[in-house]
């Protein structure tokens, strides 16, 4: 039997997130791309790359996050890449799944103040 093959992927979150994320892991919201924006089913949001990530942080991610937070840390989670969706009302870049992810499939690789 073929195992599926894993990749990278990375979620964007607030810092006041961090400490509930590492001990839940993440669970899929109605939220799409930070707090403002609704969606239909629930989901985790990913980026396909570690840049992208940085991009959306430093470009748009952060006006939707609440102003009183002061760090965004990127988490990286190595999925099958075939569990993944890519998102169609973005670009290919952005991907989402519509299962939990548990706190040890979850590492942080970035942090940035805001």
């Amino acid at each position: 039997m073929l195992e599926d093959r894993l990749a990278s992927f990375y979620h964007a979150a607030p810092g006041s997130r961090v400490e509930t994320i590492q001990k839940c892991g993440l669970e899929p919201r109605r939220e799409k791309r930070g707090l403002g924006a609704a969606s239909d089913q629930p989901a985790i949001y990913f980026f396909r790359d570690l840049a992208t990530a940085e991009d959306a942080v430093s470009n748009w991610l952060m006006d939707e996050w609440p102003e009183t937070e002061t760090e965004a840390v990127v988490f990286e989670c190595r999925l099958p890449d075939n569990a993944v969706i890519p998102d169609p009302e973005l670009s290919g870049s952005y991907i989402y799944i519509g299962s939990a992810i548990p706190p040890e499939q979850l590492k942080i690789v970035a942090t940035w103040p805001l």
